[in-house]
């Protein structure tokens, strides 16, 4: 029997004998790493004083080789304490210092 380079998971040709341990061995080393894909963990909390009209972030401590995907929230207040929630996806290996209003996800 074959293996996949990356997963070692089962190619089986024509001749092998298909077994339910080999299905099963490959299931869960699929289900493995998709848990290991779907991985949140907050990186960055900044919290600026409330009379700061501009925000800048420093994110150089942050290693971006661990991450293939960040989502940046904020959560905005406006003088009359409304709250503004806005969230950015962006794939780490793009431009995500901007975040357009095509991929921002804004509740109010």
């Amino acid at each position: 029997m074959n293996h996949t380079p990356n997963y070692q998971l089962s190619q089986w040709v024509k001749s092998d004998q298909v077994k339910m341990e080999g299905f099963n061995a490959d299931n869960a080393k699929l289900a493995a790493v998709l848990v290991s894909m779907m991985k949140f963990e907050l990186i960055k909390t900044v919290v600026l004083p409330a009379s700061a009209a501009t925000m800048a972030v420093d994110v150089s401590d942050i290693n971006w080789a661990q991450w293939r995907y960040i989502i940046l929230e904020m959560k905005l207040k406006t003088n009359g304490d409304q709250t503004h929630n806005r969230r950015c996806r962006h794939a780490v290996s793009s431009d995500f210092g901007n975040c357009d209003k095509r991929r921002d996800e804004s509740r109010g």
